[in-house]
């Protein structure tokens, strides 16, 4: 499996819609990612400000192989194209665990 672990790194005064990230780009992510072997995403909203993260995601691929099929796909410009849709702040991604099942 891999999981990457996507953050949106900003202060009270930059704008992220959390609403419209649940019930609108989530869906959307999952809709694209899903057939490529994506398990699950979840969404996250940090109460601290210690690190500047206003909002994160979890997602859980297959394996690398879900991770580069998604990364390539043609839809993946939707994704990010809807971003100025609900933040102006730029996501940061990490792999945070590569676990042989």
């Amino acid at each position: 499996m891999r999981t990457l672990f996507v953050t949106y790194r900003g202060t009270a005064s930059d704008r992220f819609d959390r609403e419209y990230f649940v019930n609108t780009h989530l869906p959307l992510a999952r809709a694209i990612a899903e057939p490529l072997g994506m398990l699950s995403i979840e969404a996250f909203f940090p109460t601290s400000t210690a690190t500047n993260i206003v909002a994160a995601s979890v997602i859980v691929l297959r394996d690398e192989q879900a991770e580069r099929d998604l990364f390539s796909s043609p839809r993946f410009s939707e994704l990010v194209n809807d971003l100025p849709n609900y933040t102006n702040l730029l996501p940061e991604q990490s792999l945070v665990a590569h676990l042989s099942v």
